[in-house]
Formats: structure tokens, sequence, C-alpha cells
């Protein structure tokens, strides 16, 4: 398995927008793609980033796609 880790620095006022961003078309997308296993966006404690997780059978399928 491969695990794809993304820091998400989100602009104030944004939040909602990525999370409607991210349960609707990405993960639609994401998961349409060959090798795809999971996906899960992890919200920020008070002074963090959201972090994109995101696992694929392989790493060459996750390069591919």
């Amino acid at each position: 398995m491969f695990i794809l880790l993304a820091g998400l620095n989100v602009k104030a006022g944004q939040e909602q927008a990525l999370e409607k961003v991210y349960v609707g078309p990405f993960t639609a997308a994401i998961s349409a793609q060959e090798g795809f296993r999971h996906v899960s966006l992890l919200r920020p404690d008070d002074s963090g980033d959201y972090v994109l997780n995101i696992a694929f059978e392989n790493q060459t399928l996750q390069q591919n796609g």
C-alpha cells in the first residue's frame, strides 16, 4: 500500500468550502482512479493545516492516475 499525505493551508473562512469540495467532486474524482483504496481529510488543531490522506494499492498506480 502507498500512502500520500498532503498538507493543505486553508485561508480563514474557507474551511467549509474546502470540506464541501472534498466531500463532493474531489472524493468522486479520486475514488475513480485505478488502485485507489481510501481517502480522508484530517481537520487541524487550532494552529495547523488540514491533512489529506490518500491510500493507493501501490505507488505506480498512484502516479499513473
